[in-house]
């Protein structure tokens, strides 16, 4: 079985992440979210807008009403 991975390094020590805990980690906490990836599509619906910044090391997200925000 093959799997897709992020590899990383920082202080000299080279990290490997799933991409399966990345999406477990970013969409499970949100019902909405977790909604949205069992849909074709479901997460352009989800985002207004996206921009980079910082020469591409920044990404800005701008979610839909249906998303929750952070209190």
């Amino acid at each position: 079985m093959n799997q897709k991975i992020l590899s990383y390094t920082a202080n000299q020590k080279t990290f490997h992440i799933q991409h399966t805990e990345i999406m477990r980690g970013v969409f499970a906490p949100n019902k909405t979210l977790a909604n949205a990836l069992l849909r074709p599509n479901g997460l352009e619906f989800l985002v207004n807008q996206s921009d980079f910044f910082n020469n591409g090391h920044t990404l800005y997200i701008d979610f839909a009403d249906e998303i929750p925000g952070v209190l």
